[in-house]
């Protein structure tokens, strides 16, 4: 994984798990300062933990992403901190392994809002925060 040049300042959502944490995992060894979130505040610890050792700048707040405020929050916190974001790795998700006949209408309307209306909560603000710098 290469991040280019200037691509220092990164947000990662998904962070606790997966691709999103192996991801912070790298990057904390390339010396990036690292924004993370995810909806679990106690998986998000263990990431944090694993990343502390390299010294890198990092900053976690975990974050409801269907939700625009927590968004906004959370890009807020990573001005303030960091003063501003370079990079966007957006990893959280959410899916089901089961049958249609076994999937409630409840399961698909958390499911849709994670990953599309909340990867829309993130680009829309993503856009806000990093389009003035470029």
């Amino acid at each position: 994984m290469t991040a280019p040049s200037g691509f220092d300042r990164i947000l990662i959502t998904g962070a606790s798990s997966g691709i999103g944490a192996a991801c912070a995992q790298e990057l904390a060894q390339r010396g990036k300062s690292l924004i993370l979130t995810s909806l679990s505040s106690e998986k998000l610890d263990k990431t944090l933990d694993n990343c502390s050792p390299t010294g890198a700048a990092i900053w976690s707040q975990p974050a409801d992403l269907t939700s625009p405020a927590a968004v906004q929050s959370l890009f807020a916190g990573a001005l303030q901190r960091f003063g501003g974001v370079d990079a966007v790795i957006h990893c959280a998700g959410a899916g089901l392994i089961r049958s249609l006949e076994e999937t409630s209408g409840a399961d698909f309307v958390r499911i849709m809002n994670l990953n599309v209306r909340g990867t829309f909560h993130v680009l829309q603000e993503a856009c806000r925060i990093m389009a003035p710098a470029r």
